[in-house]
């Protein structure tokens, strides 16, 4: 998809995109968890179908052994998850054990890329908690929930999800507590210092282009008329950080620092170019518009950041529009009243 940077980005990204909103907005994560699970829903479909399954693999299934349904599951859960969600830089999915007369299943995500180097009193990974409760109810074509019983953002060793009826209370009650519990922090700098003390690229925790464009076009881009203008603020605060990081490393934000940052976090490439009139920041390789977003030009984190860091470069402008080019966006700036 990126020719010029690779489709890595750097897991920094997609986390302050939700992490920030869900601290500022916590009724974010019942809009995280349900986009999800109808992403994961119906992408299941069609991955089950390109892997030759037929519809009614799993029928019948209440009259399964849980020995089949264990050997049978995993092997299921473990294709269509790898086909959807890139699992190799997500996170190790490992199938736990099934309760068939009650539905319920358990899986364990080690290294989960949704809460990597995140703090959180409860559980925290609201995205893929509705992306296994998608999954499952796509396989067995009936709407189950899914809820996060261990966090390693809270501490635990790695994050655990149970699966199971709407009725069940064994995941019912704890679904409810993470949704009105929602505490999460993350340490903007020390997350980038973290980036650069250990080695730069080579040492830093990447995830693929498109888990980001996942949450982006089914959390947020479906939500757009509702979350645009704390996606834009969320955007300032963030470049504001990078700014200040810019500050404490390279001596502050300039043309050649700015476009650097995103270069180290695997974000894009751009140019400044500035007039009397207008700054224009051209964008090649940009996750939100590229891919599987091509069309959508989903820019307010972006806008929001970059707006921040050319204040601080001594810029005195703002965000006014977006502008397509055949290989890449325009950011245009004009400046403040």
């Amino acid at each position: 998809i990126r020719e010029s940077i690779g489709d890595d980005i750097a897991v920094f990204v997609p986390q302050i995109a939700t992490g920030l909103l869900l601290s500022g907005n916590p009724a974010f994560a019942r809009v995280l968890y349900s986009a999800a699970f109808g992403a994961a829903k119906r992408n299941s479909f069609f991955a089950m179908r390109r892997l030759g399954m037929p519809s009614d693999f799993f029928w019948k299934f209440d009259m399964w052994s849980d020995d089949k349904a264990q050997s049978t599951i995993s092997k299921v859960v473990e294709r269509i998850f790898r086909a959807l969600l890139h699992s190799g830089r997500q996170g190790l999915l490992e199938f736990k054990n099934v309760n068939v007369p009650a539905t319920r299943f358990r899986v364990d995500f080690a290294d989960c890329a949704e809460c990597h180097g995140v703090d959180a009193e409860n559980a925290a990974c609201y995205f893929h908690a509705g992306t296994f409760a998608g999954i499952f109810s796509a396989m067995l074509d009936r709407d189950l929930e899914c809820a996060e019983i261990e966090c390693s953002a809270a501490g635990a060793e790695q994050c655990s999800f149970i699966i199971g009826l709407p009725d069940d209370r064994e995941v019912g009650v704890p679904l409810e507590r993470n949704m009105e519990n929602i505490a999460v922090s993350i340490d903007q700098p020390k997350r980038m210092q973290a980036g650069h003390d250990s080695g730069g690229d080579s040492g830093r925790r990447l995830v693929d282009i498109g888990y980001y464009q996942l949450l982006l076009s089914s959390a947020i881009a479906g939500n757009l008329g509702a979350f645009e203008g704390a996606c834009f603020k969320t955007g300032v605060a963030v470049g504001q950080e990078l700014a200040a990081d810019l500050a404490s490393r390279s001596g502050g934000a300039n043309d050649h620092t700015i476009q650097s940052i995103y270069q180290d976090l695997r974000y894009l490439d751009l140019t400044i170019e500035s007039s009397a009139i207008e700054v224009i920041v051209r964008t090649i390789g940009t996750p939100e518009s590229v891919g599987a977003l091509a069309d959508a030009s989903f820019v307010p984190f972006l806008a929001g950041e970059l707006q921040s860091l050319l204040v601080a470069a001594g810029y005195e402008v703002k965000f006014s529009r977006t502008e397509k080019r055949t290989d890449g966006l325009d950011l245009i700036f004009v400046p403040q009243v």
